[in-house]
């Protein structure tokens, strides 16, 4: 049976929701669901928030990115490398079991401490993703270049292609830290052909090893590469993880192994 609301509900109805009550929580009042209160308020003629948004009952930081720390745009960096971001509001990230307590940072970054993570059973091992739904989400990383279907397109706003945190985030999310065969480190990062164009200009505008690095942006299966060794290896993982306040812990644990292990040619 359709619900029926006399004006003073109806006014009642827009106060609620004007405290910040989700539709389903009004609608428990009622006695009826969170979309049929979310239809009476558009025809009262009140902007409502989208239902992922109007119906949400676990608490989450939808302002998340719309102010730049180091530690939001380190996330940022992981979301372009290992996020999954949809249209409708999905916002994903998902990494190894054995970086469970990463996960929980970003989690409790988010403000998303009551949500589930899910886990995806691998051959290669258990990957655990959290997801939450956020409009508001989306639309700030969207303003920095993490949008849907980012893999073959993805590219950096120009605040953050110039920096180190949101670089940090990048190599953490799609970078691998190794030694060559002559004992020299080895330092590759793959994504789209923009992102990795991006890379090379901020390592280069970093004066890295003194040299600016002439290599090749090489194709990598559906993706690209970029590959560093030696002195320049070591020095952009100086830049990248000397003093920072948010890494992954094995990928910090990597590069400060090299900063303090290697010799100034950065071999072993």
């Amino acid at each position: 049976m359709r619900a029926l609301f006399n004006t003073s509900q109806v006014q009642h109805l827009q106060h609620l929701y004007s405290l910040g009550n989700s539709t389903r929580t009004i609608g428990n009042l009622y006695g009826t669901s969170g979309t049929t209160i979310h239809r009476v308020l558009r025809r009262a003629g009140v902007i409502c928030r989208p239902l992922t948004e109007s119906n949400r009952t676990l608490p989450l930081n939808t302002s998340a990115f719309a102010v730049l720390t180091e530690e939001s745009k380190y996330w940022i960096g992981m979301l372009m490398a290992d996020g999954d971001v949809s249209d409708r509001g999905r916002v994903q990230l998902g990494l190894a079991e054995l970086d469970r307590s990463h996960l929980e940072r970003f989690q409790s970054f988010l403000g998303a401490d009551r949500h589930a993570f899910y886990i995806c059973h691998r051959d290669s091992g258990d990957i655990l993703t959290l997801t939450v739904w956020s409009v508001d989400l989306v639309h700030q990383l969207a303003s920095y270049g993490v949008g849907p279907r980012k893999s073959f397109t993805a590219r950096a706003s120009d605040e953050l292609a110039k920096d180190k945190h949101f670089w940090r985030g990048v190599v953490d999310g799609d970078g691998c830290i190794g030694v060559g065969p002559k004992g020299y480190v080895v330092l590759e990062v793959v994504g789209s052909y923009s992102t990795l164009e991006q890379y090379v200009t901020f390592i280069n505008s970093q004066c890295i090893a003194n040299k600016p690095f002439r290599g090749k942006i090489c194709k990598h299966g559906s993706v690209f590469r970029v590959r560093t060794c030696a002195s320049k290896a070591k020095a952009i993982l100086k830049v990248l993880y000397e003093g920072c306040s948010v890494a992954l812990t094995r990928k910090h644990g990597l590069a400060t192994d090299v900063l303090e292990n290697t010799n100034d040619s950065g071999r072993y």
